[in-house]
Parts: C-alpha cells; structure tokens; sequence
C-alpha cells in the first residue's frame, strides 16, 4: 500500500491496516535482515526500533502496545517481556505521544483457534457478539482504553460501554466490512480441505502449550505443500481447539497509561 492509498483508506473510513512500505519506514526491512545474519534478532535496543519506527512514522497522536510474554511470545520471560514495554513506552513518550502499554499471557493459546484462518474467523465471531470470552474480554479492554486515550471516552468504563454498544449494534462488523472493501479485498469466506484436515491434527497433541500448538500449525503447514491433495492457496491451515478443554487464562497488566 502507498502513501496515497494509506491517506485515502484513512480518510474514508477512519481505519487502516498496513505494514512498513517504500515509504513508511522502508529501511526496517534491510535492517530487519542484517539482524537476521548478524545473529542480533533479539538484540532490546533494535527491536524497540523496528516496532516503534514503523508506528511512529504514520504520525499517530498515540499508542497502544500490546506487549506479549509467556512460552507463546518472542520473550517468553515476565522480565524481558516487561523491560521491551518500558523501552518501547520510553520511545514513546520522547516522541511526546500519548501512551498505553499492556502485557498480555502467551502461556495458553488466546481464544480457541490456532492459525490465520480461524482465527479470522473467531475474531469475526466477536464482533458479531460471540466468539470466545477472552478473546471477547482483551478486545474490549483494548477498545476501551484506545476510547479513553483518544479523548471519545472520559473513562475506561465508559469507553467499554461504547465499545460493547457498537459490536451489539453490528457498526463494528459494518466497519470492518468497509475497511475491508477500501482496501481492495473481497469479504468472502468459506471453508476449505485443509482446514479440516487441519483441525484433525489438533488430536495429535496431548499437550497443549502455545509451542506445541505451534508445532501442530506449522505441520499443517507442510500439508499445504502436497499439491496431489489440490489445496486451496487462499488461505494457510489452521488449528480448531473447539473440541479440546483448554483453560485459558487472561491475566493483564496495564505498566503504564500515561497522557502527555
């Protein structure tokens, strides 16, 4: 997506999803690779640069950092975790943007899918006012902060209460629609081989930790590389957890809500 688009989407629609491109922050993905050869991929002071460059060059007025920690997240330690949100809340806050940052659990899968597809599909499943409770509850949380930090809510309550009235109402999905269609995609879903055979895997792991669930996507991964089966390219395989009980917990901590 170019700058022209990126403006347009915005302007009409309010929203815009897009990652580092030409011309926002377009030396990330060279430096991204040097880190790759240079074995200085989990180096602090160059991941706070590549998340925080690419954010900060759109030009927001603030942030919201949902920072990941458990087996399932990039820092699987509580302690390094929380030193990449002090970092990247420092960044922040000297670019004199208004700040919020979350730590969120990556010990157990969010929600009840593993892999893109499903997960698009639970994720519609919430704004269709189902879907499953945590991944209802981190969606709400983050909505009702971004609300109250952007100044549409004098609170998070109430930011919450605005939040859960729009999923009920069907102008979230409407909205999603609209952001859908204004950046050239189809809203067409349906459901294909791979993906049953892909929630038949889930039955091969008795333990299910975030790495193992890894494994098992990236398994069916691999059966997407058997062309004799004639697999849809659309979408990757994914992992269904709707018949396996998994607990999962959704501890937060809000580090930092801080108002510049």
């Amino acid at each position: 997506m170019n700058t022209h688009t990126h403006r347009y989407v915005h302007t009409h629609t309010g929203v815009v999803i897009s990652g580092p491109t030409n011309s926002i922050a377009p030396v990330d993905k060279a430096l991204y690779a040097l880190r790759d050869v240079t074995g200085t991929a989990s180096s602090l002071p160059l991941i706070v640069s590549s998340i925080m460059s690419k954010k900060l060059a759109e030009g927001p007025d603030g942030l919201l950092l949902d920072v990941k920690t458990g087996d399932g997240a990039f820092l699987p330690d509580w302690d390094s975790g929380h030193k990449l949100a002090q970092a990247m809340l420092a960044a922040g806050v000297l670019a004199k943007k208004r700040m919020v940052v979350l730590m969120t659990d990556m010990s157990q899968p969010l929600g009840q899918a593993v892999g893109n597809w499903l997960e698009l599909r639970e994720a519609l499943d919430v704004l269709s006012s189902k879907g499953p409770s945590d991944v209802r509850e981190l969606v709400l949380a983050q909505c009702a902060l971004m609300l109250e930090m952007g100044g549409k809510a004098s609170s998070y309550l109430v930011g919450r209460q605005m939040a859960e009235e729009n999923i009920k109402n069907g102008k979230a999905f409407q909205k999603l629609k609209q952001l859908v269609r204004a950046q050239g995609l189809s809203f067409s879903l349906s459901l294909s081989l791979s993906h049953v055979l892909a929630i038949f895997l889930s039955f091969l792991f008795s333990v299910f930790d975030t790495l193992s669930l890894s494994l098992s996507h990236f398994l069916c991964l691999l059966l997407s590389l058997a062309r004799t089966l004639s697999l849809p390219q659309s979408f990757p395989p994914s992992v269904s957890l709707s018949e396996v009980q998994i607990f999962c917990i959704f501890p937060f901590e809000c580090i930092s809500r801080m108002q510049m």
